[in-house]
């Protein structure tokens, strides 16, 4: 499958890369970290309640988790999201929303 980025997800990834001065090759890195979905799709967490149907995957740090969709009808992964999992709009917070 291939693997995208919904156009919010790229201003997300922007956002993080600009406030945490994560280092030059940090696109690089997140490539990387995508490239076991394009194999396994449905390798991340499914999320539930106010984040179904979506699913979490992290990396290439712990606390960076890329909240994507699996299309299977079109043969595409799509990161909706970039979040940061210490943050208390991380998926993984109980109560948090999309």
């Amino acid at each position: 499958m291939r693997v995208g980025f919904a156009a919010h997800a790229l201003v997300e990834l922007a956002e993080l890369e600009e406030v945490l001065s994560l280092p030059t090759d940090t696109r690089v890195r997140v490539r990387e970290a995508l490239r076991t979905l394009e194999l396994f799709a449905h390798a991340g967490r499914a999320l539930e309640g106010e984040w179904e149907p979506y699913r979490v995957w992290s990396g290439p740090w712990p606390w960076m988790l890329f909240v994507y969709e699996v299309l299977e009808d079109q043969d595409l992964i799509v990161v909706v999201t970039v979040r940061d999992a210490r943050s208390s709009w991380s998926p993984t917070t109980p109560g948090s929303r999309p």
